[in-house]
């Protein structure tokens, strides 16, 4: 363009210069003056030359260009896949949301699950699950306005999200399932210009689903068989369910009619939910509980809407009291079914305890068996240790009695020596003898022979007696009843209750093989003199058990008199002692205050 002056059509012979242009009205014309005509023609040459110019630099700057042109479209495309992860935390933050975790089982379970276009404020999450092992087609009931309809789109576009790798706004530990395809009949789709009416487009959008679905696709249909007659609309709707099931394809869908409650309440895969609805405040709750069916409540929401009560009387007598029954049964079936299942699963939970602590006993008694035998194992060589020091010391003062005797010129009787050196060496081995049944009879247990049913026995690794209710098989296990549990052993986990009658026999023998040992060697009497307290104590209590094991009834112990200190200390300790039966001081002849004579039990 050129720089002109607007000029009145009355004055432009009196303004010098060429006229461009006029106006509409032709009241005005544009006169560029004669004056700056040069230098319009110089801006015009100037303009032409940076258009030039810019030509150039563009020409130069799209060489350097192609020689990367790769390289940028790389760039190009990183920087939109920044952008959109970006924009996709943005978002996650603005919604609070949170990563699912992601299964290709077509599991879908939302935790505290909220729609995000609704104010997080007012909004109520949800729990929600279907599909996996337990039920494929979820079936949700409840009043209009209830929450129905929201929590199948919010499903749905948690699905979506997830596959679009979008946080959903729920709770940590929500999962959702990867699907093929995810189909939606969702609203009042009728069309005057395609002549539908609300039940044919319905009809139209299942017939279309039904033909694109797959065995791993996600099916949402919201008031499944309205639109038309309730009876065929409820049958319609118990076929297309009962086909998705039979291919167990993941589905959720919304309904009024009893009919399938009672069909999601009597078929596997099927599970009832239903929205929540508060009767006092007459207001739903917008709470999902899976597993009980919802009443619709038409009554209730028509009046809090402002319908006129008398209308809604006279609809009650007009509903059939079957009807009414038949929603109060279907509510309550649904809970003792409920009911039943977690008094199943608290049982289940409780055998499986039960078990667990069984095998935990069991191992317990193992080792606690291990234990025993290894502190027997180390009795019995310890035992045996003591008996062959026995046996060496015993020699040992034979050969000083026969040495004292020869230096002596004192003929001794060698036959009550050997007598004594054979007492020592068979109480000795019978010692061996009872301490290697003891502890053999825990090493190794054989399989017994000849049991019968009602014959009492020993579980070895639960140490306890029980009644044999059952033969061996050809394996070798039986079954035992210890108190109220019948357990099942093998034959060489028992062994037969013993009887008790040798025991003491056995005892007796040993302690007068003992006392006969003890009364060849003991002396009546033991001196302490030249001792200090403590260790006259020590020697006069391991002296007052040999005289008891001994049979000794009257023992005299030598303090002398001295300070009396050595006196005292033995007389406060006779007090106590658990062989002594009385104590007094010497009498004349006997030794007077420097001995006391004990009485010993028998």
């Amino acid at each position: 363009g050129r720089y002109c002056v607007p000029i009145k059509i009355e004055h432009k012979n009196t303004f010098k210069g060429i006229v461009h242009d006029q106006s509409r009205a032709g009241a005005t014309v544009f006169i560029e003056p004669s004056i700056v005509v040069e230098m319009n023609n110089q801006i015009r040459i100037l303009m032409a030359k940076e258009e030039e110019e810019i030509e150039v630099i563009l020409s130069m700057f799209s060489d350097k260009i192609a020689e990367i042109t790769e390289e940028l479209k790389i760039t190009f495309k990183a920087v939109c896949n920044i952008d959109v992860i970006f924009a996709k935390s943005e978002f996650a933050l603005k919604i609070n949301a949170r990563a699912p975790k992601l299964n290709e089982k077509g599991y879908v379970n939302i935790k505290g699950g909220r729609h995000p276009l609704l104010d997080p404020k007012n909004v109520v999450p949800i729990d929600v699950y279907v599909g996996g092992e337990d039920f494929t087609t979820l079936l949700i009931t409840g009043p209009n306005t209830g929450g129905k309809t929201v929590t199948l789109k919010t499903v749905g576009l948690f699905t979506i999200m997830a596959q679009c790798g979008l946080q959903i706004p729920a709770k940590e530990g929500s999962e959702l399932a990867i699907f093929d395809d995810i189909f939606a009949g969702l609203g009042d789709q009728q069309s005057i210009e395609q002549s539908l009416s609300t039940f044919s487009a319905h009809m139209k959008n299942i017939v279309e689903i039904l033909t694109d679905m797959t065995t791993n696709s996600l099916v949402l249909l919201d008031e499944v068989g309205s639109g038309t007659d309730p009876i065929e609309g409820a049958a319609l709707a118990m076929s297309i369910l009962e086909h998705l099931r039979k291919q167990k394809i993941c589905t959720v869908a919304t309904t009024h009619y009893s009919e399938l409650k009672l069909y999601a309440l009597s078929t596997d895969g099927v599970e009832n939910a239903g929205c929540e609805f508060d009767i006092k405040s007459l207001r739903p709750t917008y709470r999902l509980i899976i597993g009980v069916p919802g009443k619709s409540n038409a009554f209730a929401i028509s009046k809090q809407l402002g319908f006129p009560s008398h209308l809604i009387d006279d609809a009650k007598v007009f509903l059939e009291k079957e009807n009414v029954k038949m929603e109060d049964i279907l509510v309550e079936l649904e809970y003792s079914k409920r009911t039943a299942q977690i008094e199943q699963q608290k049982a289940e939970e409780f055998r499986k305890e039960t078990e667990t602590l069984k095998e935990e006993i069991k191992t317990q008694r193992q080792k606690l068996e291990q234990s025993r035998q290894k502190i027997l194992k180390r009795a019995e060589t310890k035992a045996q240790e003591l008996l062959r020091n026995v046996e060496i010391e015993a020699d040992q003062v034979l050969k000083e009695v026969r040495q004292a005797a020869r230096k002596a010129q004192v003929v001794i009787d060698e036959t009550s020596l050997q007598t004594a050196k054979e007492n020592v060496k068979n109480t000795i081995g019978e010692q061996s003898d009872n301490l290697r049944k003891k502890i053999g009879n825990t090493k190794k247990n054989k399989a017994i022979k000849d049991l019968k049913i009602g014959e009492e026995v020993k579980v070895i690794s639960y140490s306890q007696q029980g009644t044999v209710i059952s033969l061996p098989d050809a394996k070798g296990n039986l079954k035992v009843q210890l108190g109220i549990l019948p357990l099942t052993v093998n034959i060489t986990d028992v062994e037969r209750v013993s009887s008790k009658a040798e025991q003491p026999k056995k005892k007796i023998k040993s302690k007068a093989v003992s006392r006969m040992s003890k009364a060849s060697s003991i002396r009546p009497e033991i001196d302490l003199r030249g001792m200090m307290v403590d260790e006259a104590i020590t020697a006069t209590d391991k002296y007052l058990d040999d005289a008891y094991l001994s049979g000794l009834s009257q023992v005299t112990i030598i303090h002398g008199k001295g300070t009396g200190a050595l006196r005292e200390a033995i007389t406060q300790m006779l007090r106590k002692h658990p062989h002594v039966v009385s104590s007094r001081l010497g009498k004349y002849g006997e030794g007077e205050n420097g001995v006391t004579v004990a009485t010993i039990k028998q």
